[in-house]
């Protein structure tokens, strides 16, 4: 099974670790980058080309949905964040998906991107 390349972007230092953590306990994922700031994580995110970045909406400078508009295509977004308001999504235009989950909720969302990826 090929591994799922991911990216972390969120502006606490400790949501970073705590995601960084649990993508290095599974398996299909393989951790290529984290970042505390949107604008650094967009320059190397559209230079390493992950498949995936799990993505705070709410960042100063650049907003999680804003920097999710300027990734290459092929990338896949988990939004994670505790804000019911930001429900599954999906970008019809790029015809790309976007999953909103907390950090409860990450193994159910994982398994979704999969399904779209493979």
């Amino acid at each position: 099974m090929n591994k799922m390349r991911c990216v972390i972007v969120d502006d606490e230092p400790l949501a970073v670790e705590l995601m960084a953590g649990y993508v290095r306990k599974t398996p299909s994922l393989e951790l290529v980058g984290t970042y505390t700031d949107p604008v650094a994580a967009l320059s190397e995110i559209r230079s390493t080309l992950p498949d995936l970045v799990f993505m705070d909406i709410q960042m100063p400078d650049l907003n999680g949905l804003e920097l999710s508009r300027m990734l290459p295509e092929q990338t896949m977004v988990v939004f994670t964040t505790a804000f019911r308001e930001y429900a599954e999504r999906r970008n019809r235009k790029r015809n790309r998906r976007f999953i909103a989950s907390n950090l409860m909720s990450i193994n159910c969302s994982i398994s979704r991107v999969r399904r779209i990826w493979i």
